[in-house]
């Protein structure tokens, strides 16, 4: 199975598309990220150079795009603006 994991948005909602492999993906990048303490990670599709997020858009609605960039932030508690 290819791991199917797309960010699409629209103007009032983001969609996240995945499948198993997908899911197990983006916990391991998370987690990955929640040990590294204030760090980010740039996810992107391989048309921005990257192999993260998969290229092909699921919801047919024109009204989302399929994004290439995804950016996780890890904030620590007592960093977070009020």
């Amino acid at each position: 199975m290819n791991k199917l994991f797309t960010v699409e948005v629209s103007e009032e909602m983001v969609e996240i598309h995945l499948n198993d492999e997908g899911i197990d993906f983006l916990i391991d990048r998370l987690k990955s990220l929640k040990n590294r303490k204030n760090d980010h990670d740039h996810l992107m599709t391989q048309d921005w150079g990257g192999n993260e997020i998969t290229n092909n858009k699921q919801n047919l609605n024109d009204r989302f795009k399929l994004m290439h960039h995804l950016k996780l932030i890890y904030w620590n508690d007592s960093k977070i603006l009020e």
